[in-house]
């Protein structure tokens, strides 16, 4: 398993790997993918935006993701990430997640993220990289599709730079 940039060669395969997890209806916003086209468009959109997206593949199949694109907020970035079920527990979300930040945060003043409040593995992760809860009068774009209780992080580049530096 590797990391690497996204390309648009592998929109078919992170399309099957985002519709994995989410018919898990744990993780993500919705319980599918998104389909082949918008997954191709997504990421034709985060290379034309210079977005950070890495992927964690195997050969040609991608095992999971993790991108920040902008907020509706000058400054802020979203987070997404994701991992299929064998790719969890080795420690690739955590470093798939570090090495997006540091693109991120050449970026963004700050990324947030939005996580299912009964996900206490992510969140596990999300405070152990630094993130903190917050609320937020405003919901984030992908509200509708959730399912019970949130929680809203964030993370300002000079706290994690702070962080990384200690």
């Amino acid at each position: 398993m590797e990391i690497v940039a996204t390309k648009k060669e592998y929109a078919k395969s992170l399309d099957a790997a985002i519709g994995s997890v989410a018919a898990e209806g744990i993780y993500l916003a919705g319980d599918t993918g998104f389909g082949a086209e918008e997954t191709y468009r997504f990421i034709c959109d985060c290379i034309a935006g210079g977005y950070p997206q890495l992927l964690l593949v195997e050969g040609e199949s991608v095992l999971g993701w993790c991108d920040v694109v902008p907020d509706e907020r000058r400054g802020h970035g979203r987070l997404g990430i994701g991992l299929i079920k064998r790719a969890r527990g080795q420690g690739w979300g955590e470093k798939l997640m570090r090495e997006t930040l540091e693109l991120a945060f050449r970026r963004f003043r700050v990324v947030e993220l939005c996580v299912r409040a009964d996900n206490a593995r992510a969140i596990a992760l999300y405070t152990k990289i630094g993130f903190e809860a917050y609320n937020r009068r405003k919901p984030m774009p992908l509200s509708g599709f959730f399912g019970g209780k949130r929680i809203h992080m964030k993370l300002a580049r000079r706290q994690y730079l702070k962080a990384a530096n200690a």
